[in-house]
Parts: C-alpha cells; structure tokens; sequence
C-alpha cells in the first residue's frame, strides 16, 4: 500500500498541529464481522493544506469539522464543509479536499461492509454533509485510539452510532398528503381497500402516489398495508385464542389459506408455529 498516496505520511504544506496518527488493529473476529477503524487523527490546519486522490483506496473516511470550513470534491461534485458538520466518503471513489480558512478537525478511516453500505445509500441522495452532534463521540473514539486498549465491540458501536445519526437527519417529515394516507391505511386494516382508493384519497394518480409513498416511506403503498395487517395479525395471535380464520377475515386477507401463505412468506413461519411459539416456546408443525 502506498502510503504517501492515502495520505499517512503527510508532508502537505498548511498542517500546523496534529493529535495523532492513532493506529488499530482488529481482531479475526472484529475484521470479519464489525465495522473497524483502521487509524484516525486531529488536525489543525489552514490554507494550502489540501490533499488529492484520483485513485481512492478500500476504506471509508469520516471527518468532523470543529472550527473553520473545508471544500471537498467527491465523484466529481463539490461540497462545503462547515463547523459543526460531518462528512463521510467512500476513498475507493476520486475525492479531494482542502482548508478554506484556518481550520480544525478530526477524522478517521475505517472499513466494514455495513459502512459501503450506509454510504451508498447516501450517495443516492447526493448526501457526504451531515449536520448531526459528533463533537463529543468523534473525541472519545480518538481518545480510544490514543489510549491503545479501545475493544472492537466499542469502536464498532460508536461508528454504528455515527452511521445511525447520519441515516436520521436524512429522513425529512411526512408530507401532509403521504401522512393522510399513512393514516387512512391504518385506519382501514380490515377493509379490502385497494392501492387505487388509497391514491384516489390522496387525490393522486396511482403511479404518482406509489412513487411519492415509496420515496417518503421506503416500501410501496402495498408492502406497507400488508406489513400494518401482518404486525396486527400477530398481535392478535400471540395475546388471543382467536382462529386462524377469523383473524385472516379481520384484516381482509381474504382466505385463511391466503393469510398463511403471507404470513409464511414474510415472516419464516406459519401463523400456527407463530402462536406455539410465544405460548409455548417452540416451533409447532401447522
């Protein structure tokens, strides 16, 4: 690996204190399971401190900004990075970044496939900046670092934290129409409603109300009726001794034979082995 190109063995101009390099290995265990950090660092820095890399390496990157701001270009788009901001990229894909006034911040490389995948997804919604609280535990995992007795299990739970608060400020609040139509759902689970009067309530068209529903919610407008009528549904068979039958008739799943077969292919288990299974604590044949 080369190490002047990553960027350990830094000589570039502009770096005025650093805290740091703290070095980690991981366990067996840890690199094949865990988010891991790999090295992190605090640096204080101000203009020309930059650092270019057209050919990224397999990690990922988290930075927060205490004072100052930064520029970064990431896949070809730029990005300003205030204090208080985090930022998270993937180094496998051509980045840059540089101080734009005296600047202080902390940072770490880490890996783990969870990771790719958190920043996968907020790179579909061109997302790296992320304005969530990471003062306090980007000091505590570098002070780990620092410490040389930090645990795998540790590190990953704070990056995962890190990850998780990313994830949240990325979900906006419900529009009033999908809100209304969220409710209207809940409010309709034992009635055959179809996907059509759901958008016809919403006063949309069914393609429309499907792909707003699923860009807002995560699952279509369908998947989200089944799954409210399979959590109410296993509710009920876990605190009651109502049948099969009667409980499929209550949230409009037409058969017991249809309601089956749902529960099977959403959940790994049938209804009755659903049962047995809270009441007992075993799986039962249906």
């Amino acid at each position: 690996m080369d190490m002047h190109r990553i960027g350990l063995l830094t000589k570039e101009r502009g770096i005025n204190k650093k805290e740091g390099i703290f070095f980690y290995t991981p366990s067996d265990f840890t690199q094949h399971n865990l988010l891991y950090i790999l090295w992190g660092a605090r640096y204080a820095c101000e203009p020309p401190y930059s650092v270019v890399r057209a050919q990224g390496f397999s990690a990922l990157l988290i930075f927060y900004i205490e004072t100052g701001c930064m520029t970064f270009t990431y896949d070809g788009e730029q990005f300003t990075a205030n204090a208080g901001d985090s930022v998270l990229i993937d180094c496998r894909k051509p980045h840059s970044y540089r101080a734009d006034s005296p600047v202080t911040f902390s940072w770490f490389h880490f890996q783990g496939e969870l990771g790719y995948a958190y920043t996968d997804r907020f790179w579909s919604h061109r997302r790296i900046i992320f304005k969530i609280y990471a003062k306090q535990p980007m000091a505590e995992i570098l002070h780990l670092l620092s410490s040389g007795n930090a645990s795998g299990d540790e590190l990953a739970f704070r990056i995962q934290e890190l990850l998780s608060r990313m994830a949240q400020s990325l979900t906006p609040p419900l529009s009033p129409t999908i809100q209304d139509a969220k409710n209207f759902i809940e409010q309709n689970l034992g009635q055959p409603v179809s996907i059509e009067a759901i958008a016809a309530y919403a006063g949309l068209s069914r393609y429309h109300f499907s792909r707003l529903f699923h860009q807002e919610m995560g699952v279509s407008p369908y998947r989200y009726l089944l799954n409210m009528r399979l959590e109410h549904a296993k509710k009920l068979l876990s605190e009651s001794s109502l049948s099969i039958e009667v409980i499929a008739e209550m949230y409009a799943f037409y058969s017991a034979s249809n309601f089956i077969r749902l529960f099977h292919k959403y959940t790994g288990m049938t209804p009755l082995q659903f049962r047995h299974f809270f009441r007992n604590g075993t799986n039962a044949s249906s």
